[in-house]
């Protein structure tokens, strides 16, 4: 009876009900184009049913995640039907769920059977192409390609017409490209495929969501992760909406998204994806799934990454033997379960168990992999790393470049273990990078003169491989991370340089030790100063420069709107009109670099400033400039350059981060003996293995290193229980090359504009020394005292309480030649581009300024006074330095800024910045009109008002040159007119003389 079922429905439709079945059919496909699943249902749950509908409802479950209720009705249905057409559409169906569950051998070999008995083009390169996407999951991509090959063909040679098989035939490619490491070409694929998708289906629908997805995936591995979480955010926001939260497709997403948390080391995020991806996967497909496993994986690989060494371990382990039991040992994803534990094993030390793993998953990537593949390229990495660590440096340089070779698509070795590559048409930045400087390491083992030399063209060739691959970056923040890899390169050529110094004395290897030095010194804010430069003096219209400034005003305020959605993702729309915006920017960027030359060439053109170049800007014997670098193994060079002199001063400081952390708490906790004792140690670590070289030294530039940005050097206590301050006029900088662009003439400061907003009321005397001016907007009454003060000294504009708005700074901020900001400001550690300072809201902004706005004005004030909490503070990028509003201000143009290490007091700070403003008044240069204030402003604290908590948190950086007030102007200008007057009558009595 059951075969009889769907016969006499059919007989009943062809009777009684034809147009309500079109009219039916028609909506649920029009609502299944759009992704609107339960409208698709809702248009079959009718008394009229036809095989036509029953196929749509049976896609319709696959779509929304119903695996194992669509597998069922396929069964059922395929032992019903009479029809040849609807039972190739069944199997064909049944192939693409199986792939959904994680079963892509069992999709492969139902597709082979059904390719054995179908002969209409369309069908036959629809099973082909499933069959080419399973061969992926099932780790068997050079087949693979091969096949989908096979597809295309068949889809060409017949003319078709079928968007959705041509957009499943580009995607296939896109993936292919990807495992082979050509991420831009994955990325042109996946892009074709949605153009295709697009003339079917609506852009919400999940198949399209999928390929917004996989060119997240792209750019995540371009390293432009920031650019990928957009894609996932727009990808999620949409699989939420139309397959549910709880669908496999879901789970993928949080999958890619927890990987990007882990490469950008957020591993409590990571984390959070992960878990929330392998619910529902263990949920939907079961604990051993294959695409279960791949959760339990990346998970294994964020344990690594903390260090949770032993969690990582069991975790691989179970991953290992549930993929040996699903697809035997000759697997891609066996191999990369063995390269795990390889690294595991690395990471314990045990580097006998780690080349055993790692030589596993090599010899399974000879047989599974193509000729070249970034994959295999890691095993041999890991090979090569192990031996390194066992000693064997010879053999340990073969697999080095044998990686290389799977890295290079033209590329052979010869045999020659001294010979870097050209850096050209690479897969993968990671393997390469990898390679390279382990064979710099590799070279410098030995120690030898000849080796060390060796090394250095190692390290030479990295550094090009980084420059290249930094310039294709668009993304700040991606660029920002890249210079991680570059402060790795340095720790490594510092080290060379200083062992070549050591057996030579040739002042060279000093100078390169400054030079890679400099080198990892905000090389990011230097591409954005060089940026606004190219812009300034390349010849670009101006009409094309305010295009591009629309752009990025576009791009600010979708940022700001998707910041403030009340939706756990953002808003969808908002989140595809920002990557569509990104894009024509992109592009639009593009076209000027092509179009006007020396816009590229200025945009690229500035390099980090060498040592002699930045000697050459020492006038005085009293100067120098000591510039730090901390190693990963916590050695702290110090190149110290004055008039006439160029060293470097080496000293082990193991307990850095501890010192710095104690130094700081005892700041917070403003206890004076504690503080003392931190202070003194600090000083024995950082600055007395270089005091004996300083003699005769009184003005000292500081540029700090990663942690070292958070210590004002001037509250370091030396050997006779004095304060830095007393014996040196220090100032900072966040490089050389920033440093030699100083002012040299006096600037001008006839326009100065202050702003102290209101953040609520207090009914408290305020007679202690807080409020602080921290991350809670609590009434800061000390600030409106403070622009009052200043306007006491120095003509000023000011802009107090509900005047003092976000949107009047943006608009007239650019008109003065000081500004100074008396308020809150918030620090956001983990993405530093929220960092923000807090003014007034209005009708047109919310009150925040945020970093990546702020990046967005053009300023041209000479000196910016950043009088709140921790605007020195931030996320330190390794190779850019501390990631603080100070930076940004700096990035912006700003020669000089002060800025505050810790929150501000807003009972102290007033007193101290009238006594800043007086002293530059008086002419004082900027870093001498600080030292004094400090000292004018403890001459008079009494008690606990005199812990340096109160007045040493405010530091400068930047420009140093005296401001020239509008009252200096007239003090010096009379003067000059009165002797030019009693000269005239001088004369004119002479001549009358004469006359007589």
């Amino acid at each position: 009876m059951k075969s009889l079922v769907p016969i006499l429905v059919l007989f009943a439709t062809s009777l009684f009900g034809q147009n309500d079945l079109d009219t039916d059919l028609l909506k649920s496909e029009q609502a299944y184009k759009k992704g609107n699943y339960d409208s698709a249902l809702f248009y079959l749950d009718t008394d009229v049913q036809n095989e036509s509908k029953e196929l749509l409802r049976l896609k319709i479950y696959w779509k929304q995640g119903e695996l194992e209720k669509s597998l069922t009705g396929i069964n059922q249905f395929l032992s019903n039907t009479q029809s040849e057409e609807v039972r190739i559409g069944l199997t064909l169906l049944k192939g693409k769920v199986l792939f959904s569950k994680g079963q892509p051998m069992l999709s492969v070999e139902l597709m082979d059977s059904l390719i054995q008995s179908i002969s209409t083009p369309e069908h036959l390169a629809e099973a082909i192409n499933t069959k080419s996407k399973s061969l992926i999951w099932a780790g068997e991509s050079s087949k693979a390609s091969v096949v989908n090959d096979k597809a295309d063909s068949i889809y060409e040679a017949n003319d078709l017409s079928m968007p959705i098989l041509l957009g499943n035939i580009y995607n296939v490619n896109g993936i292919l490209f990807y495992f082979s490491g050509d991420f831009d070409q994955a990325i042109k694929y996946f892009e074709l495929a949605i153009d295709e998708k697009k003339k079917v289906l609506s852009t919400t629908h999940p198949d399209i969501i999928a390929l917004f997805g996989n060119t997240g995936v792209m750019y995540k591995n371009k390293q432009e992760y920031d650019k990928a979480l957009k894609y996932y955010g727009f990808e999620l926001e949409n699989y939420a909406k139309t397959v549910g939260a709880d669908h496999p497709l879901v789970a993928t997403t949080y999958q890619n998204i927890g990987n990007i948390y882990g490469s950008k080391a957020e591993y409590d995020l990571a984390l959070e994806a992960f878990d929330k991806s392998l619910k529902i996967r263990q949920e939907k497909l079961g604990e051993e799934n294959p695409l279960t496993l791949d959760i339990y994986e990346w998970i294994g690989n964020i344990y690594a990454d903390m260090g949770e060494y032993d969690q990582a371990q069991t975790t691989f382990e179970k991953v290992l033997e549930g993929r040996i039991e699903n697809f035997g040992e000759e697997n891609h994803f066996v191999s990369l379960t063995y390269y795990n534990l390889g690294e595991i094993f690395y990471l314990l030390g045990r580097y006998e168990l780690a080349l055993s793993n790692f030589k596993k998953a090599a010899n399974i990537g000879e047989s599974v992999y193509e000729e070249k593949s970034y994959e295999h390229a890691g095993n041999y990495n890991g090979i090569a790393m192990s031996l390194d660590k066992l000693g064997e440096f010879e053999r340990a340089r073969k697999f080095y470049f044998l990686s290389l070779q799977q890295s290079f698509p033209n590329y052979q070795w010869n045999g020659d273990a001294t010979q870097p590559p050209r850096i050209i048409n690479y897969l993968r930045f990671d393997e390469v990078f990898i390679s390279l400087i382990g064979l710099a390491r590799s070279h410098a083992a030995t120690a030898n003169h000849e080796a060390l030399k060796t090394s250095l063209k190692f390290v030479a060739t990295s550094r090009n491989l980084i420059d290249l691959h930094k310039r294709s970056l668009t993304n700040k923040s991606d660029q920002v991370r890249i210079s991680r890899s570059a402060k790795e390169l340095a720790d490594i050529a510092i080290e060379i340089n200083y062992k070549l110094y050591q057996q030579t004395n040739e002042e060279q290897y000093l100078a390169s030790i400054f030079q890679w030095s400099e080198y990892v010194k905000g090389t990011t804010l230097l591409n954005t100063i060089s940026d606004q430069k190219a812009k300034q003096f390349s010849g670009i219209p101006d009409s094309l420069l305010d295009q591009e400034y629309r752009f990025r005003l576009q791009k600010d305020s979708l940022k700001t709107l998707i910041s403030e959605s009340n939706e756990e993702n953002g808003n969808a729309n908002l989140i595809s009109s920002l990557l569509e915006l990104e894009t024509d920017h992109e592009n639009f960027i593009a076209v000027l670099e092509r179009q006007y030359p020396r816009y590229s060439e200025l945009k690229y053109g500035l390099k980090p400033i060498s040592f002699h170049e930045i000697s050459k800007s020492i006038y005085d014997s009293d100067q120098a400039i000591v510039q730090y670098f901390v190693s990963e193994q916590r050695r702290v060079f110090a190149s110290i350059i004055t008039k006439n002199n160029h060293m470097v001063v080496t000293s082990n400081c193991q307990n850095l981060l501890d010192q710095i952390g104690l130094f700081r708490k005892s700041l917070d906790e403003i206890d004076q003996p504690k503080f003392e004792n931190y202070s003194k140690e600090l000083f024995k670590s950082i600055f007395q293995p270089i005091e004996e070289n300083l003699a005769g030294i009184k003005n000292l530039t500081i540029i700090p290193d990663g942690i070292l940005g958070y210590i004002p050097f001037e509250l370091l206590i030396d050997s006779e229980g004095k304060y830095l301050l007393e014996s040196y006029q220090i100032k900072y900088d966040l490089s050389s090359t920033m440093l030699a662009q100083r002012v040299d003439e006096n600037s001008s400061a006839n326009k100065l504009l202050a702003y102290a907003p209101e953040f609520g009321t207090t009914d408290q005397t305020n007679n202690s020394l807080i409020p602080v001016r921290s991350n809670t907007l609590e009434a800061l009454p000390g600030a409106i005292k403070e622009v009052e003060n200043i306007k006491t000294v120095l003509s000023s504009e000011l802009r107090i309480g509900s005047l003092a708005t976000e949107s009047l700074f943006k608009s007239e901020s650019k008109k003065f030649d000081v500004l100074h900001l008396a308020t809150h400001s918030i620090i956001n550690e983990r993405d530093p581009n929220y960092t923000k300072l807090m003014f007034a809201p209005d009708e047109k902004e919310d009150g925040a300024l945020h970093i990546y706005e702020l990046e967005n004005l053009t300023l041209n004030a000479q000196l910016v006074t950043l009088s709140a909490c921790n605007t020195g503070i931030g996320k330190i990028a390794e190779g850019e330095g501390v990631m603080s509003l100070a930076r940004s201000f700096r990035s912006v143009g700003v020669p000089s800024v002060v800025m505050s290490l810790w929150p501000a007091s807003d009972k102290s700070t007033p007193k101290l910045m009238q006594y800043f403003y007086q002293n530059l008044k008086d002419g004082q240069s900027k870093d001498l009109a600080l030292n004094n204030a400090r000292k004018q402003y403890l001459s008079e604290a009494e008690g606990k008002s005199r812990h340096p908590f109160y007045w040493g948190g405010f530091v400068l950086i930047g420009d140093n040159s005296p401001i020239q007030t509008e009252q200096k102007f007239y003090g010096f200008f009379i003067p000059i007119l009165l002797t030019f007057v009693m000269i005239v009558v001088l004369y004119s009595r002479g001549k009358s003389r004469a006359a007589q």
